[in-house]
């Protein structure tokens, strides 16, 4: 009888500690970034490229090219292919528009800092 006694006391203790342990490591895995609209600046071919990222529901949900020096034909190509496939992917690692590699890495950059920075 004590030896059943004294399992249950060991096994509710183990119990409470993987439950401590499980909220600890829950807690301290990085959140979702908070609804709102993040602006961040990347460095691109004609300057500096900034943009609005909206996050809702923690998912990316629109991102807006605010301002931009880059060749109007050019960074068009890389605006209108690179932000649909991120917002699908909902991250920054997706490929590069050919012909207007400096453009797509902008938006990449200024997107992943987003992402990081705010979370």
């Amino acid at each position: 009888m004590l030896e059943t006694a004294k399992r249950r006391v060991i096994s509710v203790g183990l119990l409470v500690v993987l439950i401590l342990l499980s909220v600890y490591f829950w807690r301290s895995i990085p959140g979702a970034i908070p609804d709102g609209v993040y602006n961040a600046t990347a460095e691109s071919y004609g300057g500096p490229l900034t943009l609005a990222v909206t996050i809702a529901d923690g998912k990316i949900v629109e991102i807006e090219i605010v301002e931009h020096n880059d060749t109007p034909f050019v960074a068009s190509g890389a605006i209108a292919t690179i932000i649909p496939a991120i917002i699908e992917a909902q991250s920054a690692d997706v490929d590069v528009v050919g012909g207007a590699t400096m453009t797509s890495t902008a938006i990449k950059d200024a997107v992943r800092q987003v992402l990081t920075e705010n979370k």
